[in-house]
Parts: structure tokens; sequence; C-alpha cells
């Protein structure tokens, strides 16, 4: 089985730190920097995607980049996290969000394991 490759972009340095040991304790996932995404190159050229980019929102308003996100990396989902990493909202391609109300480290790991598996 590939490994599920989550890209954290943005938001405050404890809510990185929560979701980067949450991914870590994960042995079927890894938490990939973006300089890594951008940078390396497979045989075709292009940049290997994430699988799940994960954004964080102030308040719960919706953050304005998560088309730009999907634009960039079509075949990723992108996973907001709101109220200060409690609540998520996972986008996919036609932007469309799923809201998965309050959501502890343990709940979020087993959310990407969802969404990423729903689309192999």
């Amino acid at each position: 089985m590939r490994t599920i490759r989550v890209l954290i972009r943005e938001g405050p340095p404890m809510l990185r730190g929560i979701l980067e040991r949450a991914i870590a304790g994960a042995p079927d996932m890894e938490a990939v920097p973006e300089s890594r995404v951008r940078m390396a190159e497979p045989a075709g050229g292009e940049p290997p995607q994430p699988d799940v980019v994960i954004v964080s929102a102030p308040g719960s308003e919706p953050a304005q980049g998560v088309s730009a996100l999907l634009n960039r990396w079509p075949g990723s989902q992108v996973l907001m996290l709101t109220a200060h990493g409690r609540k998520a909202v996972m986008y996919q391609l036609v932007p469309q969000g799923t809201d998965m109300g309050e959501i502890s480290p343990d709940q979020l790991v087993e959310a990407i394991r969802s969404c990423v598996r729903e689309r192999r």
C-alpha cells in the first residue's frame, strides 16, 4: 500500500506541531514539506502531488485559497481546519466541502485515511 502524502500549509505553529505529531504516529502517512513537493521531479517531469493538503482558516470562514490549491494539485483533497483546529471541512476538485464537525487529532488521521481510500 502506498504511503499517504500530507502537506501541511499555513496555520499557527502549535497547531502544525499537533498535526505533524498525529501524522508521524500513523504508519501509513508522511508529512511532506512544500519544498519537497515543489522540487521533487518524478519521471513524468511533474512534482508529485500530495494526497491531502491541510490549511488553517481563522474563525469559521472558508479559506480563499482552496480553489487555487485544487487547481495546483487537482488530484489532492484540501482539508481546511477551522475553530482553532477543532473543526474540519474536506474539499475536492469541483470544490465541494464536507462539514466534518469537531475533530480530534486522531479523528483527523482517520479522516485523511478515509478520504484517500475513497479516491484510490
